[in-house]
């Protein structure tokens, strides 16, 4: 049985017993004694998680019995009396257990309103400059204007957060760009501005009851951000841009128009050198191989040609998705701006293949020469 069985079964056997509660970690209750009941029991008694000090598995089904078994109590499972009881056992006030039962329940909400809390959390500790404490307890402090400290307690589960701003306060923690420092900056204001007058223990609880105004004061800070963005920065930015990868591009090109003077020059330096001759002789031996020592010097340079040309390529897309990932609104702008450097790019690759048809022609061409008048 391992630790989520455990729980489900104690999950099962507490919804048939009158009152139950936990007491210092063991369920208590009375209940009917029934065949299904009497092999969850036999199933925990092989765990150690049932003492049948009181002989309850020889009793007969239909017998009312007093149980006390043990329920899980780790930081990956627990079974819980309360929701304060849940709260106050290790990190579960930051952190969730993977499965959990709260006994008492106390409100249907209360299950997705802890859930809620905790990606608020997550989310406010993305943009934490530290945090302090321990396994018990734990405290975010930003560095801002000013130092805010929060600390992470709460004892109230009432509170009803609307899924649209936690997505909005998710998504702002998601996003990994250029502007997060703005984005942090604008976090730590509006949350000083929200519960800086508040004392210590209760900024937590204080900003979740009026988390929405918080909410608005980050799109609002925001808002004023993007309005400052200037269009004529980013397309000049871009520009900057496309006329550095302009100019590596036109390095490369360069280098390989110098690669190819030496084509017509090798096919030259072939026919000036060859003499006619029946058989295979130290001079038609020594030009095959020139040849074919040119081809694969010819080679290895084509292809760091190629890998320069890719990797221009991959750094030219991922400039411009990072320009319009800045601002979709001029998502068309920028793609103008960058897609004559792609097109570019894919003409260089035919030209690279070119080179490369011409290199085998040189070599198919020594070879020619020195086998044509070869007497067999």
């Amino acid at each position: 049985m391992d630790n989520r069985e455990w729980l489900n079964t104690s999950i099962e056997i507490s919804k048939l017993m009158k009152d139950p509660c936990i007491e210092d970690g063991y369920l208590v209750g009375e209940c009917i004694l029934s065949l299904d009941l009497l092999t969850m029991l036999q199933a925990l008694k092989a765990e150690n998680h049932f003492l049948d000090t009181g002989k309850v598995l020889k009793g007969g089904v239909g017998l009312s019995v007093k149980l006390s078994i043990e329920v899980p109590r780790t930081e990956s499972v627990f079974f819980g009396s309360t929701w304060d009881d849940l709260m106050a056992f290790g990190n579960f006030l930051w952190s969730s257990p993977g499965e959990y039962y709260v006994l008492k329940q106390e409100g249907n909400a209360y299950d997705s309103n802890y859930k809620n809390i905790i990606r608020v959390i997550k989310a406010l500790a993305f943009f934490a400059d530290h945090q302090e404490g321990n396994s018990h307890s734990r405290k975010l402090i930003f560095l801002g204007k000013s130092k805010l400290e929060l600390v992470l307690f709460y004892s109230d589960l009432s509170t009803t957060l609307l899924e649209s701003d936690l997505k909005i306060i998710e998504e702002f923690s998601s996003l990994e760009d250029k502007h997060k420092t703005h984005r942090s900056a604008i976090i730590k204001a509006s949350l000083a501005e929200c519960v800086a007058s508040e004392s210590l223990e209760v900024r937590l609880s204080a900003l979740l009851k009026k988390f929405s105004t918080f909410i608005g004061s980050i799109e609002h800070g925001y808002a004023l951000y993007v309005s400052e963005f200037s269009y004529e920065k980013a397309i000049d930015e871009a520009n900057k841009s496309k006329l550095d990868f302009h100019i590596r591009i036109n390095k490369i090109i360069g280098d390989m128009q110098s690669q190819l003077l030496t084509i017509p020059a090798a096919f030259i330096f072939l026919g000036s050198q060859y003499k006619e001759s029946s058989q295979l002789n130290i001079s038609t031996v020594s030009l095959l191989v020139g040849a074919i020592i040119f081809g694969v010097l010819m080679d290895i340079l084509v292809r760091n040609q190629k890998d320069s040309v890719e990797a221009i390529m991959s750094e030219v897309s991922g400039e411009m998705n990072r320009h319009i990932r800045v601002n979709q609104k001029i998502r068309t702008e920028i793609e103008s701006i960058f897609k004559p450097l792609i097109g570019r790019v894919s003409g260089f690759r035919l030209k690279i293949f070119l080179v490369e048809v011409s290199v085998s022609l040189v070599i198919a061409f020594a070879m020619f020469l020195v086998f044509s008048n070869i007497s067999y």
